[in-house]
């Protein structure tokens, strides 16, 4: 195989598997009209020896209730980080980020899949929520 069937190749399998990347769709935007969860939530031990009391974390969760011209959207946060694209925002730093009035732009689909039932419920990737500066 030659020098230029062998980048030929390469070429075609790129673009294959660019055009089967998945992205986010829809976006709405919309003010936070409140948060929920708790991203780094330590909660007390029960049973501890002599008085002394111990804590655990608990399982981290974040959400955010969103106003938007459609109504209100609730939305868990993804934690895991695991669900779409890939990049800087956790929702970790979200949470420290946004606040009660911070306007805030998500998708509602991701590769052709709703992200959100008829009834407004539904996870979106930290990475795919946008902050809007004004």
């Amino acid at each position: 195989m030659g020098i230029k069937q062998t980048l030929g190749t390469i070429v075609l399998a790129s673009a294959i598997g660019l055009a089967g990347c998945s992205k986010p769709e829809n976006f709405v935007e919309g003010k936070v009209v409140s948060e929920y969860g708790n991203v780094a939530r330590i909660v007390e031990s029960s049973g501890a020896l002599f008085g002394n009391e111990s804590v655990k974390l608990g399982n981290p969760a974040y959400g955010l209730k969103v106003e938007t011209p459609q109504g209100i959207y609730t939305i868990e946060v993804a934690v895991d980080d695991m669900s779409g694209s890939s990049g800087p925002h956790t929702a970790y730093n979200l949470a420290a980020a946004i606040e009660e009035g911070t306007k805030v732009r998500f998708p509602l689909q991701y590769g052709g899949r709703n992200l959100f039932s008829a009834d407004r419920l539904g996870i979106v990737d930290p990475d795919d929520i946008e902050i809007q500066r004004e």
